[in-house]
């Protein structure tokens, strides 16, 4: 039987984007790029491996907050490709700003994030760390933009004005596997702000969200609320999981993790939800 076919990483093309992304590059012999597995750091990733001549280390963090199936698949991406990387363990549990929950959740995660990046940074002699935001991450408020500025993380693909669909239609082209990702967020997301976060909160959602992957749907995102699952899917997916034999066995599992009830939202998954929670529509499955 064989294998996965394993893509060849393609020739970053020659846009007026990609030629401002290499001389904004350029300014440092080397750089450590903060790498989720997801579309945009993928694309960093790459890209800047290419333009630095691999003079680039790949940063992944590694904790409860990360789904276990996400940081699978992105030390693998690294190894299947030959680049070089570091984990760091970081511990956002005992963080109290963190676990409480607030709306500046997000700043003090990256904050502690970022300042283990900056530390490891130095020991492996790379001259500037940076993250995969892109210009489109300007519309939305994210607190976690203020710890990089403190810490003067460079933000590569907004200086090369690159959007989101810029980036997905030249990973394309450069046959990464993320090109067409859906859009991640850490577990911690899940949790209505003010609630506490605690590991088994977020490892009821890791296995919750696997269960319902599984089953070959394309976006999951399981909220807890109490003791209580609410699943959100991509709008056209939602009547496939309304249906037996799916419905039963995504309710069996899930309530075997530990949920009371399950229930699916009928508005469907939406990017921008907050984590504030206001009531939706739902279905009791």
């Amino acid at each position: 039987m064989k294998g996965p076919m394993i893509l060849m990483i393609g020739k970053l093309p020659e846009t007026h984007q990609t030629k401002r992304l290499s001389a904004y590059l350029k300014k440092w012999p080397s750089l450590g790029v903060m790498y989720s597995g997801g579309v945009d750091s993928t694309f960093l990733l790459s890209a800047t491996s290419q333009i630095l001549n691999g003079n680039v280390f790949a940063m992944i963090s590694t904790s409860a907050v990360h789904s276990a199936r996400e940081t699978w698949d992105a030390v693998s991406f690294l190894e299947t490709h030959g680049f070089r990387y570091l984990v760091l363990n970081t511990w956002e549990l005992s963080l109290p700003d963190f676990v409480a929950n607030p709306e500046d959740r997000c700043y003090h995660c990256k904050y502690h994030l970022f300042e283990r990046a900056i530390q490891a940074g130095k020991q492996l002699g790379v001259k500037a760390v940076s993250h995969g935001a892109n210009v489109d991450d300007l519309e939305e408020d994210r607190p976690g933009f203020r710890a990089a500025e403190e810490f003067g993380i460079k933000a590569p693909l907004i200086e090369a004005g690159f959007t989101k669909s810029d980036i997905r239609d030249l990973s394309r082209a450069m046959n990464l596997p993320t090109w067409s990702k859906p859009s991640m967020s850490c577990l911690a997301t899940r949790i209505p702000a003010g609630v506490r976060i605690t590991e088994k909160r977020l490892k009821m959602i890791d296995r919750a969200e696997s269960v319902v992957l599984s089953k070959g749907f394309t976006t999951c995102r399981v909220r807890i609320h109490d003791a209580s699952a609410r699943i959100e899917l991509l709008p056209e997916e939602i009547d496939r999981l309304s249906h037996d034999p799916v419905r039963t066995e995504i309710v069996l599992k899930l309530k075997s993790i530990g949920f009371e009830r399950v229930s699916l939202d009928l508005e469907g998954y939406i990017h921008k939800r907050q984590t504030i929670y206001s009531p939706p529509k739902i279905l009791i499955l």
